[in-house]
């Protein structure tokens, strides 16, 4: 432990397939096929747009801030250039504000304020004063105002009188009112969506096996609801009838009508996007129709009745009832257009190797980091390859590969220790990977050993498939490995932090880029929902590819803490060693002597002989039975010890006041308070010194 811490048949394999089928949600849809390839356009993502097309806001390039565009105009303006600021904003019903939460720095901490920009004075208005824990502002056709701080929920009037508080039990991120004002919708920690009446404050909830997720979105007519998961399901039910269906997974999702939500989906079938649809499905029959297709990647943003969408070619709107289309003039920035004074940075992020139990980070220290482009050999095109890029990270956790240098260029020349593993054969443990990678995904990324080549080593295999191979391969480095799909919700970013506190990094499949992406997990911050990173493509806050990727902060699907988002999480890769510890010696013998009450110390020397690096945050030598003799329960050790290390730990006694014969047990204990390895045992005897008597002569 290092605390110092597939194809899914369609038309086209889609990256979020899963059309839904009529019936209850016990229907799903099978598990996405996501190919996992980081190397995409970025785009300038749309986030919001008014219901009559005129107001869009656009994501600025690297996510530096956001953006307020007149589509009618074209005219421009900055809403905040605050890093990773604009998700989950929204524009007033009544176009009079943009609501978004903005991040400050205070004391070297990252706090949060709930803001509104108002558009015609093109300046902002924080509405509290910056706090630790707040969610996005929204505003209803009524006028009125809510967001929350910390648990509490405030509404306040159209001229910012505060009306009503009230507590909602725990940290809400984003709400949702109705169409007429009355409700707020919003998602609880465990996913389940819950409503609460303005003027009445009677609030309810919608069963779990209706609607789920984080993001609630009212029907037109305000009779259904939808939601998307964090795993990226979209559900919806109408709160009348209780009709409720799953649509399964979707980038994105929107109403159009009362009965009919708009699913954003792309086609993978070479590991890049290819295409983007925009299909329609209904609640009441569960029916889905294409409504239209673009080639490549493109991004929407939806709010009926129009869509704006974003791709290379520039930002077109269109009606959802009709398809009628229309290109616009003004066209996303790109990275190029920002001059560098525009590129902000928050600083005062906590610092890294932080020791668990620190009040801000847990994170596994000696995680190596290993970029997919730069560190791959110079003939493999490593643009793919984030999955094995993203397990090796985890085995090399454990040093289970020697180094094996090679000389790579892309991003300046320099040597790399474990990129020659990504795409090379090599023997371990008796296993040979000389499994050349299938022309699945092209004849690009064909013929490709390593850990690569045993990952794609199928010519047909889903995106679980593909994963099962990235298990087998952590097994076969000595470690104990499995799939997990149940990663939705609370659930799922308590089970990353339970791997993390037990030493354990997590390979992670997630949304975080238009084709899907590994990542490595080697933390999470306290308090909030942020997970720690070695991300193989780089840091998608600064640079997408770029060589800042380890330890990168990202935010878990429905909140927003100040980080790019994961977007979605579809499957952990667990990576986990095993504890073991051998006895080697001790200072003192079995059967020594003491007086009652005299203070002593012995030191057991123990070999790690597992797998794992004990760390001296993390794992100590506990009592386990017998006569304490004044010992602590707890004695940690005082410095890492890699596997096949030794640990020598000295402990403190006090000799019994009764003579006799007395015994302590010890016994190593890890980061999760699970004993393991041999047990030690001193047995001491207590006797009265005897007198000396002096003769006089």
């Amino acid at each position: 432990m290092k605390i110092n811490q597939a194809v899914v048949f369609c038309i086209a394999v889609l990256l979020f397939p899963g059309v839904g089928f009529p019936g209850d949600l016990s229907s799903l849809s099978a598990e996405p096929t996501i190919f996992a390839e980081a190397h995409e356009l970025e785009l300038a993502e749309p986030i919001d747009i008014s219901s009559d097309g005129e107001l869009l806001l656009l994501f600025r390039p690297g996510q530096q801030g956001f953006e307020l565009v007149n589509t009618q105009t074209g005219q421009r303006e900055v809403v905040s250039r605050t890093p990773c600021t604009g998700y989950f904003a929204s524009i007033s019903p009544d176009k009079k504000y943009v609501c978004f939460k903005d991040f400050v720095m205070v004391d070297g901490r990252r706090l949060q304020r709930p803001t509104l920009y108002e558009i015609a004075r093109q300046s902002q208005l924080p509405l509290c004063e910056p706090v630790f824990t707040a969610g996005n502002p929204v505003v209803s056709a009524r006028g009125q105002i809510a967001f929350t701080v910390g648990p509490q929920l405030i509404i306040l009037s159209p001229g910012l009188d505060r009306e009503k508080e009230v507590d909602l039990g725990a940290v809400v991120n984003v709400l949702t009112f109705s169409p007429d004002g009355h409700r707020l919708a919003f998602g609880e920690v465990d996913e389940r969506i819950s409503w609460i009446e303005i003027d009445s404050g009677k609030r309810g909830s919608v069963p779990t096996t209706w609607l789920h997720g984080y993001q609630a979105q009212f029907s037109p007519d305000g009779r259904a609801l939808l939601a998307r998961s964090s795993s990226g399901e979209i559900t919806a039910c109408d709160l009348s009838t209780g009709e409720a269906r799953s649509f399964g997974a979707a980038r994105a999702a929107a109403w159009v009508d009362g009965d009919t939500v708009a699913l954003v989906r792309k086609s993978v079938p070479h590991s890049r996007v290819s295409g983007t649809q925009l299909l329609k499905a209904r609640l009441s029959d569960g029916v889905i129709s294409t409504f239209l297709t673009k080639e490549g990647n493109a991004e929407l943003a939806i709010k009926t009745p129009v869509a704006a969408l974003v791709a290379e070619d520039g930002i077109n709107l269109t009606d959802t009832r009709t398809g009628a289309m229309s290109k616009l003039a003004v066209r996303p920035l790109s990275a190029d257009a920002l001059p560098d004074a525009a590129k902000k940075t928050l600083t005062g992020t906590p610092a890294t190797g932080v020791a668990k139990g620190a009040k801000a980070v847990v994170k596994l220290a000696g995680v190596p980091y290993i970029h997919q482009l730069y560190d791959t050999a110079d003939n493999f095109p490593g643009g793919a390859s984030c999955n094995a890029t993203a397990a090796l990270m985890a085995i090399q956790y454990y040093n289970r590969l020697p180094a094996h240098p090679i000389t790579c260029t892309s991003g300046g020349t320099h040597i790399s220790n474990y990129g020659f593993y990504i795409s090379s054969i090599y023997t371990y443990n008796g296993h040979t990977y000389n499994i050349p990678s299938s022309s699945a995904w092209g004849s690009t990324y064909a013929g490709y050993y390593g850990g690569f080549g045993y990952f794609l080593q199928d010519l047909v295999g889903s995106s679980l498939q593909r994963s099962i191979r990235l298990k087998e391969w952590i097994t076969y480095h000595g470690l104990s490995s499995a799939t997990d799909d149940s990663v939705s919700g609370e659930t799922g970013i308590t089970k990353a932090r339970t791997e993390i506190n037990a030493g354990y990094p997590v390979v992670v499949l997630c949304d975080i880029t238009s084709a899907g992406h590994y990542l490595t997990c080697i933390g999470y911050l306290t308090g909030q929902h942020t997970l720690i990173f070695n991300d193989p493509y780089g840091n998608k806050a600064i640079s997408y590819p770029g060589w800042a990727g380890a330890g990168v902060y990202y935010d878990w699907p429905g909140y927003n803490n100040g980080y790019p988002n994961l977007i979605g999480v579809v499957r952990y890769i667990y990576a986990r060693g095993t504890d073991n510890a051998a006895f080697v010696s001790q200072t003192v013998s079995n059967g020594t002597t003491y007086a009652p009450g005299q203070s002593f110390s012995c030191t057991w020397t123990m070999n790690n002989n597992g797998t794992t690096t004990w760390t001296s945050s993390g794992y100590s030598l506990n009592y386990v039975s017998g006569t304490q003799m004044g010992a602590p329960t707890v004695n940690l050790i005082s410095a890492n010890v890699a596997p096949g290390g030794n640990a020598s730990i000295p402990i403190n006694f006090t000799a019994p006041s009764t003579p006799g014969s007395y015994t302590v047990t010890m016994r190593m204990n890890n980061a999760s308070g699970a004993f393991f390895g041999a047990q030690v045992s001193l047995t001491i005897n207590v006797a009265n010194p005897v007198p000396v008597i002096t003769v006089q002569p």
